[in-house]
């Protein structure tokens, strides 16, 4: 491998200087608009900017936004990005600079990967085709309708990225691993190939659709493979499965424990799409495209689509492929038209012929899969959707498999490259690619447009109102626990930023405070779709209507927030008279109010009892117990869920500094939150305390019942320390128990890892050694 990659970058060398400088040309106009202060927030993009913020959503099963909601479907797709951000953000870049280099980096990847992949492509099946060809190809790969799509709705980072441009080099190693004979380093190879790709589920998901109908049809058409296809099946599974179960385990137990959910969009969405067939064929991989709704940020260029430019453009590719197939067909038969029926019955097809013929089908599938249950026969989507418990990650079906459009379009390009003189295909591929993606290269579909009162650019910053704010509370929280209810709760709205101002997306007003945030939902929602554990917005809900509001104190929430920052009609608003009856007004500007709940319960609470406790992670509070004399409830206010464990923890809470006394019997300590503290994989197999005790409280959150004369007869001395009086001392540890085993498949994803990467490096070094030798 090591030797493959040295070849290829000295002999495309040139090539990849040219993507260079085409990333950092693009980079530049992507951020041309974009001023010190400010940054671009793309739609769906997930840009974090700060450590503490990429901290929060990294590698923890649950996350406090919201008193705690699954992460596991966040953490596996962004899994990339969080270790390119957690790095950057260490290294103390600043988020505009953060921002700049992610874009390059991705841009440069993509461009450069891709181009391996084709170039391999090629020399194992076609020598006759041109480096140029490869060059060109490549970059329409890399620039089409389709990434055009993923760049404007912010859906295009390194998870995605990794995916979408390794296909074209795992096409490659599924030919020379699965269909050769048995090659472990190949295998191997593949089997890395396919880990890296994994991270986005959603997208690779269509990949593996791809693969597995791109193997059938091509053993239909070499049956004499079969038999060490499944050999090397079976040993590339023996390493993938083990390698990859990390992100199997998130999916799994996202999909199973779907009760409050970080995203609260997955819904399915290909009803809303039209156009049948034709439109996929026309490379509209968004519904949005041809649904207008007003105002937002996307696509204030749609009606380019259907201009004569773009739709004579994408015809000329159609015409380029289907007369490339013509010339390849009277290559092959070159004989008089009245002799080919004759050669037909004695016709043998060759490897380029399977490898065309596959591809074509796959495009064919493609797009009837892309339409969704749109006739013709679309009742086939409906059934798979709802009989099929996997199938629904096709939810979105134009943009997920929009993507194998793209790769089938992509190597019929190439295969059909060398029919066409070398000069005309690089114009006509380069015309194509600029007229298809002109709102791409010039930077619109990026930083977006301002149509007033339709759609809204992507630049923003923070104003001098919301730095106010920010400065204000993360001052005033002193890294302590607690929460803060903004009103109206309004999480992706739109927001007027300065006076003439607006942005429409994300509450970027939470990224810059180190509390969490809790937001409502007015509507009924469901555990499959809800932003927030349903129970814990009912009891919210039911104290804000009723205009009880000193009945907040009972949530751990510390501040409230009115905001004028946002107009939601339907959305649940509280006048500030009313917030001013029931708390003290903290901080006050043209934009916020902010009332703080002086007298809020804390996360951890006991009565009858001294408790001291410290926030470790999203997942793990560790609490000291003192004095315990007669039963007791110990209340954790975060929304309940049967997962949550109680264990018991060796440590003490040595706390000299950062201590928050919330009253005389509670006490919270400050510390540097950690990924993990060491002993979190001997939970697996440790007992779980009075877990029979674990119920609702206030409706909502967790609560067990702490019994001192049941911990003397069934603990340990060593367990606890017992007091003068009687009373006992116990250290304990609040844990989300599922995050032992997120801990345990990172851990042997990685072994695996590391053992297949030193398998490779080992071998490269002894053909490296006897070739020396030979010498």
């Amino acid at each position: 491998m090591k030797k493959l990659l040295k070849t290829l970058f000295q002999r495309n060398t040139m090539y990849f200087l040219i993507f260079f400088v085409i990333a950092f040309v693009l980079d530049i106009i992507f951020f041309s608009t974009v001023k010190n202060n400010q940054f671009l927030f793309i739609h769906d993009q997930f840009f974090p900017i700060s450590f503490h913020e990429t901290f929060i959503r990294s590698f923890f099963i649950r996350i406090p936004e919201n008193l705690s909601v699954i992460n596991a479907w966040y953490l596996t797709w962004y899994f990339w990005d969080n270790i390119y951000y957690l790095l950057v953000y260490a290294l103390k870049f600043t988020y505009l600079v953060t921002e700049q280099l992610f874009f390059f980096i991705i841009l440069f990847f993509s461009m450069s990967v891709s181009f391996i992949g084709f170039s391999r492509l090629a020399a194992y099946f076609d020598q006759n085709i041109k480096k140029s060809s490869i060059f060109i190809i490549s970059l329409w790969y890399c620039f089409n309708p389709y990434t055009l799509i993923l760049w404007h709705t912010g859906n295009y980072d390194i998870s995605i990225s990794l995916t979408y441009t390794l296909a074209p080099l795992i096409v490659y190693f599924l030919h020379i691993t699965m269909f050769s004979r048995f090659n472990l380093k190949n295998i191997i190879m593949f089997v890395l190939l396919l880990y890296f790709a994994s991270s986005a589920f959603w997208l690779f998901a269509s990949l593996i659709f791809f693969l597995v109908f791109y193997t059938l049809i091509y053993l239909v058409m070499n049956k004499n493979l079969a038999a060490q296809f499944m050999r090397n099946l079976f040993t590339a599974l023996l390493f993938y499965i083990p390698l990859a179960s990390f992100i199997a385990f998130n999916i799994l137990y996202q999909l199973h424990n779907s009760s409050g959910d970080s995203n609260a969009t997955f819904l399915a969405t290909y009803g809303s799409q039209k156009g049948g067939m034709l439109y996929q064929m026309l490379l509209y991989s968004s519904w949005a495209i041809y649904t207008p709704w007003y105002p937002r940020t996307l696509f204030s260029f749609a009606q380019y689509y259907f201009s004569p430019y773009y739709l004579g453009t994408t015809l000329f590719m159609y015409i380029i492929i289907v007369v490339g197939i013509i010339k390849y067909l009277f290559k092959r038969v070159n004989l008089p038209f009245h002799q080919i029926i004759k050669k037909i019955k004695k016709f043998v097809l060759n490897d380029q012929d399977k490898l065309l013929i596959s591809t074509v089908l796959l495009y064919i599938l493609s797009v009837f899969f892309a339409k969704a249950n749109q006739p013709p026969f679309g009742g086939i989507f409906d059934y798979l959707y709802t009989h099929f418990f996997f199938f629904t990650v096709f939810r979105s079906a134009d943009a997920r498999f929009g993507f194998l459009i793209i790769l089938t379009i992509s190597l019929l390009l190439l295969y059909l490259s060398k029919f066409y003189r070398k000069l005309f295909y690089l114009f006509s591929i380069s015309l194509i690619m600029v007229i298809q993606n002109i709102y791409l290269l010039n930077g619109v579909a990026i930083y977006g447009e301002n149509v007033k009162d339709k759609f809204y650019d992507r630049v923003t910053y923070y104003s001098k109102q919301q730095q106010q704010l920010s400065d204000f509370l993360n001052r005033s929280a002193d890294g302590g626990s607690g929460y803060i209810l903004t009103i109206p709760s309004v999480q992706f709205g739109s927001y007027n930023i300065d006076k003439n101002e607006t942005f429409i997306g994300q509450d970027i007003l939470a990224k810059n405070i180190t509390m969490p945030f809790l937001y409502l939902l007015e509507s009924k929602c469901t555990n499959q779709a809800c932003a927030i554990y349903e129970k814990t917005n009912q009891q919210l809900l039911k104290v804000l209507k009723s205009k009880n509001l000193v009945e907040l104190n009972k949530f751990p929430i510390k501040y409230v927030i009115h905001r004028r920052d946002t107009n939601c009609a339907s959305c649940l608003n509280i006048a500030d008279k009313d917030l001013t009856e029931s708390f003290q007004k903290v901080f006050e500007n043209n934009d916020y109010s902010v009332y703080a709940i002086n007298n809020f319960t804390p996360i951890v609470n006991a009565k009858n009892t001294s408790i001291s406790f410290t926030n470790i992670n999203p997942v793990r509070y560790n609490v000291e117990i003192r004095n315990l004399k007669s039963i007791t409830d110990l209340n954790f206010l975060l929304s309940y869920n049967k997962d949550w464990k109680i264990y018991l923890n060796k440590s003490e809470i040595n706390c000299v500094n950062g201590r928050i006394m919330h009253d005389v019997n509670i006490s919270e300590c400050v510390k540097p939150k950690a990924f993990f503290k060491g002993d979190e994989l001997n939970y697996l197999w440790k007992d779980q305390l009075f877990e029979s005790s674990h119920q609702l409280e206030n409706g909502y959150a967790n609560k067990w019942t702490i019994d001192p004369e049941y911990i003397k007869r069934n603990f340990s001395p060593s367990d606890y320390t017992v007091n003068k009086d009687g009373s006992i001392n116990i250290n304990l540890a609040i844990y989300f128990a599922p995050q032992s085993w997120l801990y345990l498949t990172l851990i042997v994803s990685l072994s695996i890892f590391v053992c297949l990467i030193t398998y490779l490096m080992y071998k490269n070094f002894q053909k490296s050694s006897k070739i020396t030798k030979d010498k």
